[in-house]
C-alpha cells in the first residue's frame, strides 16, 4: 500500500472517526493547501472504493471518515465498538482528538495512546496493563478505560474529557482507582462550563479519600476550553 494510503489508515486507526481537514493537516503537512485537500482527497476515494473506510457527514459538519469493520480487521486494529460514530458521543470524541493533538505536541510527553490503541494492544480488559481496575457499585470488579493515556518525564497519566456529566458515584469510583492504580501516577480530568461543578467536586472527594488511604492527591482538573485556546 502507497505511503499516503498508509499515513491516512494510521490516524485513523487512532480514533473512531477523523475530519476531512485533520486528515488534511495531519497526513500531508508538507504540501500546500489547496495539495493536501487534493491528496487526502484522493486518498480517501481509493481507500472507500477498496472498502476499508466510510464517510458520512455529521450535523452539517465537515465530513469525517472511520476505518470499517474490513478496514479494522485488515489493519489489526479495534473493530466492533470502535468502528464507526456514535451521535450521543461524537463532540466528546471530536475533543479527544483535539487533546489528543495537543499534548503530542508537549515536550514532556514522550508517548501517547488513544483508546482504541489501547484496546487494540490487548482486548481482554484483565491482562491489558493500561486498563484501571475498579469495583463497580454493584460490588462487581470490572475495568475501565482511559480516553488518553501520556507517558514522560512527570510520569504515567490518565486523561479523561468529560463532556457530558457521569453519575457522581461512578466518577468518584474511577477517579479513586486512578489513584491506588500502581500503574498510573494520576488521571486528568478535563471539564466544560456545564461538567465543571461535578468534576471538581468529585476530584475534591477523591483526593481526599486518596489521601486518608496515604497515598496523597492524584487527581487533576483543568477546563478543555483552555486547553485548546492556549
Amino acid at each position: 500500500m502507497k505511503a499516503s494510503l498508509m499515513r491516512v489508515v494510521d490516524l485513523l486507526s487512532r480514533f473512531r472517526f477523523v475530519p476531512t481537514h485533520t486528515i488534511e493537516d495531519e497526513c500531508f503537512p508538507n504540501a500546500t493547501s489547496s495539495s493536501r485537500r487534493e491528496m487526502a482527497r484522493r486518498a480517501l476515494v481509493e481507500l472507500r472504493e477498496n472498502g476499508l473506510i466510510e464517510s458520512r457527514l455529521i450535523f452539517g459538519r465537515s465530513p469525517v471518515h472511520y476505518l470499517t469493520e474490513s478496514g479494522a480487521k485488515a489493519f489489526d486494529v479495534e473493530g466492533g465498538r470502535g468502528v464507526g460514530i456514535r451521535l450521543a458521543e461524537y463532540d466528546h470524541d471530536l475533543a479527544v482528538m483535539r487533546l489528543y493533538l495537543i499534548l503530542r505536541g508537549n515536550e514532556r510527553v514522550t508517548a501517547i495512546m488513544t483508546e482504541r490503541e489501547i484496546r487494540s494492544s490487548g482486548p481482554d480488559p484483565a491482562s491489558n496493563e493500561w486498563t484501571i481496575p475498579i469495583v463497580r457499585s454493584s460490588g462487581k470488579e470490572g475495568y475501565a478505560w482511559p480516553d488518553l493515556v501520556t507517558v514522560g518525564d512527570v510520569g504515567v497519566w490518565g486523561h479523561e474529557v468529560e463532556w457530558s456529566a457521569k453519575n457522581k458515584q461512578r466518577l468518584r469510583r474511577l477517579m479513586i482507582a486512578y489513584g491506588r492504580s500502581r500503574r498510573y501516577d494520576g488521571g486528568i480530568y478535563y471539564y466544560t462550563d456545564s461538567t465543571r461543578h461535578v468534576v471538581e467536586s468529585c476530584a475534591t472527594a477523591a483526593n481526599e479519600r486518596l489521601r486518608d488511604a496515604g497515598l496523597g492527591p492524584q487527581i487533576i482538573t483543568r477546563s478543555i476550553e483552555t486547553i485548546e485556546s492556549s
